[in-house]
């Protein structure tokens, strides 16, 4: 059995290759070597020493992917799809005839407590980057009713208005 073998990695968003994608390999002893997709959007390490190692993808405005790699004196091909992102605004306001704009609320998305956002300002607005696709948002303000949402985001859905009802 060979020592060694090559990496190829391949990124795309599902559809087309991915240009200038940042890939990071990343040994057990937490060495690492970036390089950038090409055009073709791949990347291969040559000669890679048998063992286990990480694969992190990451580009502006995608997903970050991370997938492990295992090298047993074979080549290993490695296909990771990136995820389009984009910033998303969202606006509270409480649920009058006449709404108004609710300060201090917070949003939770995805159930991800540790990356709430907010407090919202006096516009009532945050923003947060998410990947398209559907959402379930939380929106939680002293005084009003929380409230539940799911959302999906997309080049067509990036701003939303989400109404409290007082408690």
């Amino acid at each position: 059995m060979a020592n060694s073998g090559d990496i190829t990695v391949n990124v795309t968003d599902g559809a087309d290759a991915i240009s200038g994608a940042t890939v990071v390999l990343t040994d057990d002893d937490e060495l690492s070597s970036s390089k950038t997709t090409g055009d073709d959007g791949s990347v291969t390490y040559d000669d890679i020493d048998n063992g286990t190692y990480t694969v992190t993808v990451s580009k502006s405005n995608y997903t970050t992917e991370t997938e492990t790699v295992v090298v047993a004196g074979e080549d290993v091909e490695v296909d990771i799809e990136l995820t389009p992102t984009r910033t998303i605004s969202f606006t509270i306001q409480d649920s009058e005839d006449e709404p108004a704009a609710i300060q201090g609320a917070y949003i939770t998305i995805d159930g991800d407590t540790a990356g709430k956002r907010g407090p919202t300002g006096s516009g009532g607005g945050c923003t947060a980057t998410l990947a398209d696709g559907e959402h379930t948002i939380l929106v939680e303000a002293e005084g009003y009713t929380s409230k539940t949402e799911t959302i999906t985001t997309d080049s067509t859905h990036a701003s939303f208005t989400i109404s409290l009802t007082s408690a």
